[in-house]
């Protein structure tokens, strides 16, 4: 849990949690309950690291070379006429 917190900040992250403190500042002063509430999303998402699905949404981009040129000699792409 430490480790969460302590490691892995980005600017990201950095502005995710000013944005919170601002709308949590904000939403006490003018009694805006809406406010506080994305305020407080926000500050779970900055403190937490939970952006972008929970961070699930990575894709790699990268594919192995000899992979891919094995599937195309063994497995040719047949196209049909719809």
């Amino acid at each position: 849990m430490k480790q969460l917190l302590t490691k892995g900040w980005n600017f990201m992250r950095v502005l995710r949690l000013g944005m919170s403190v601002l709308a949590l500042f904000y939403g006490i002063t003018t009694s805006d309950i809406l406010l506080l509430g994305a305020g407080g999303f926000l500050f779970v998402m900055s403190v937490f690291n939970i952006g972008c699905a929970g961070g699930t949404c990575y894709t790699n981009t990268r594919q192995s070379v000899s992979n891919n040129t094995a599937n195309k000699k063994s497995n040719p792409v047949v196209y049909e006429e719809v």
